[in-house]
């Protein structure tokens, strides 16, 4: 059976206001039609800022009508655009049976045909920074970061992971502002909170075998130059150690290394 449209398109549409996106899929035989969605979140959208403020690009051309269903649902979930403060899908399609609207739990299986869709896909670096400029200024509520929080609890990341993840951070230079804000981040989020010992433990083990670099060590060294510790730090180091029993070879280490502070 020939097919009476042209091109089948996943395209993006993207409020320029506020970033906000949209995903779709188009049957046309005009690549240049101004079709932005038919989304009714995105309708009055468009109502309210007007149509010039939104530009349409097209993330996938497919080649079936089974393709184009398949490649909704990866980008939708790639996208999170059906995350009321990404963007403006309110459902998640697929074959246009509606599997997931807000507020309802979504099955496993549902759950299984989007993992499934997106295993293997690599994201490439253009889509990256895109997601990133679509993220540009959303800022998560504590109900999305809580549940974000509770999805990655347990999780263990593999070998693999973790290389990728150093890679990716190799080069980074962290600016003085993002450190004071993590600083001052820290200070709030961790403020009298007490780590159970199967934290304390899981981070012992982490930090087990690690071999700091010199260059790492005489950073740290460098950063604590002229710091002095508040007296509640102090109180604070000085509960932490309380009843803690510390080797001889970690007395010796400590001495020798204030003996050579002491010499410089």
């Amino acid at each position: 059976m020939t097919s009476k449209y042209k091109y089948y398109i996943i395209y993006k549409t993207t409020n320029l206001i506020n970033n906000k996106i949209y995903i779709g899929q188009h049957r046309t035989n005009n690549i240049d039609d101004s079709y932005l969605g038919s989304g009714s979140i995105l309708k009055d959208a468009i109502s309210k800022y007007g149509r010039e403020k939104f530009k349409r690009e097209i993330l996938k051309h497919c080649s079936s009508e089974e393709e184009l269903h398949t490649e909704e649902l990866k980008f939708i979930a790639l996208f999170e655009s059906n995350n009321k403060e990404i963007g403006y899908n309110i459902i998640i399609t697929n074959n246009h049976k509606y599997v997931s609207h807000p507020g309802r739990v979504v099955s496993e299986e549902t759950k299984k045909r989007i993992s499934d869709s997106l295993k293997g896909h690599v994201v490439s670096p253009s889509t990256r920074k895109k997601i990133g400029k679509a993220n540009t200024g959303n800022v998560a509520s504590i109900e999305t970061r809580k549940k974000l929080s509770n999805s990655h609890r347990g999780l263990i990341a593999t070998k693999e992971t973790r290389k990728k993840m150093s890679e990716s951070l190799s080069g980074h230079i962290v600016s003085e502002e993002a450190r004071k804000k993590i600083s001052e981040k820290n200070k709030i989020s961790h403020k009298g909170k007490i780590l159970s010992k199967e934290t304390r433990e899981k981070i012992s083990k982490i930090h087990k075998g690690r071999i700091v670099s010199a260059e790492t060590k005489e950073k740290i060294s460098k950063n604590r130059t002229g710091k002095k510790l508040s007296d509640e730090h102090k109180q604070n180091i000085g509960k932490a150690s309380k009843g803690r029993f510390v080797s001889e070879a970690t007395r010796k280490k400590i001495s020798d290394s204030l003996k050579a502070k002491s010499a410089i």
